[in-house]
């Protein structure tokens, strides 16, 4: 318990210094500030482009997905045709109620000459 403690008030400092440091070069040099911050992100957004290149590469079912993709597509376009095709006037379906099906069950016979009678008690 001690150590976890110890442990968020170093964090807590940690978290202070660099809020600390960041507003003091924000007031002394604003256009140096500025351009770190730029080449941070321009690095960050280089690493991302790399890893997605690298990871797009490797993968030998992209052009597969493409196919499935363009059928997927194409597939959609026919259904949504055949669903505006019929202009005439559609008669509304009356709601008829289904019958549902009997019950498969099955009656199984007790025994019959123990207790005849119960309700005579």
């Amino acid at each position: 318990m001690r150590n976890r403690q110890f442990i968020r008030g170093l964090v807590f400092l940690v978290v202070i210094f660099a809020v600390l440091g960041i507003v003091q070069s924000v007031f002394t040099d604003f256009t140096s500030f500025i351009q770190n911050i730029l080449s941070i992100i321009g690095l960050i957004a280089l690493i991302y482009v790399g890893f997605r290149f690298i990871m797009n590469r490797n993968n030998p079912h992209q052009d597969d997905l493409k196919k499935y993709k363009k059928a997927a597509k194409a597939s959609k376009k026919r259904s949504k045709e055949k669903k505006k095709a019929p202009t005439a006037k559609q008669v509304p379906k009356m709601n008829k109620k289904r019958s549902t099906p009997p019950p498969h069950l099955r009656v199984i016979d007790g025994k019959k000459k123990s207790k005849d009678d119960r309700a005579s008690l």
